[in-house]
């Protein structure tokens, strides 16, 4: 398990993404930062989508649940917010078999910010 808050250069870079790419802006402040706060958890035992969904549904129907998986990335993230007055924080939830294949993949999607970062952090 890991955890982690988000740099202040990844939430400048986001939220100048959704302005700019996102209905000019109109998306709220929690939908754009959705993930300040995360935990990851690397499940031993094959879990999936499915499961997890039914056991949040039946247990802590509150929760939102959502299969992430998008090409190699291969995850399921539940979402925790008590009120419209606070931001929500992240549960990844990764099989060991799909560690490596997430890890690149997020590498690649973080190049974006990185590459961002450089020309405008100087």
């Amino acid at each position: 398990m890991n955890a982690r808050v988000k740099n202040r250069n990844s939430i400048e870079y986001k939220i100048k993404n959704y302005i700019e790419n996102h209905e000019n802006g109109k998306i709220t402040i929690n939908k754009c930062l959705n993930d300040l706060f995360g935990i990851r958890i690397i499940c031993k035992d094959q879990i999936d989508f499915s499961q997890i969904n039914h056991l949040v549904k039946e247990k802590y129907d509150k929760l939102k649940c959502i299969d992430s998986s998008k090409i190699e990335y291969k995850a399921t993230h539940i979402y925790f917010k008590q009120s419209n007055f606070e931001f929500q924080w992240e549960l990844q939830l990764w099989n060991e078999d799909d560690e490596i294949n997430n890890i690149r993949s997020h590498e690649k999607y973080k190049q974006d910010y990185v590459r961002w970062e450089k020309e405008n952090k100087g």
